[in-house]
């Protein structure tokens, strides 16, 4: 994993916030979980196990714990540029656009918030050299 990817993580701190919201699933076997080209309808948050980010069939990122994926893509209606592939016994929260703008909408600054704010303006384009 490179250090952009570290941008993505959110704090573990939030990651009980996010269950109260978003509830997890456990894929058992390897699965697609998006292809380049697509608009994502909602966005992952990685809670156990890896994904993979491929370009042409060879690996460019490698996500763990805590990693965020496709909420850039998911508010901004912009498709993904990467395929992503889920390997058995990952666990993801999917966290869909009307969650995200209700954080965003939250009366204060709260610590999620901030950090949803924060990620919607990290550039999230992979590095391909």
């Amino acid at each position: 994993m490179n250090d952009s990817n570290q941008k993505l993580k959110i704090p573990e701190t939030l990651i009980k916030t996010i269950l109260d919201i978003a509830r997890p699933l456990k894929y058992s076997s390897s699965s697609n979980l998006f292809y380049s080209g697509q608009t994502p309808i909602v966005a992952y948050l990685l809670l156990n196990g890896l994904i993979h980010f491929t370009k042409n069939g060879k690996v460019v990122g490698t996500f763990t714990r805590g990693s965020v994926i496709g909420l850039k893509e998911l508010m901004t209606n912009s498709p993904i540029s990467v395929d992503a592939q889920i390997l058995p016994g990952t666990e993801v929260c999917f966290i869909d656009r009307s969650t995200i703008l209700g954080i965003l909408k939250e009366s204060g600054q709260t610590p999620l918030k901030e950090f949803v704010q924060n990620l919607l303006n990290v550039d999230t384009t992979p590095n391909f050299t």
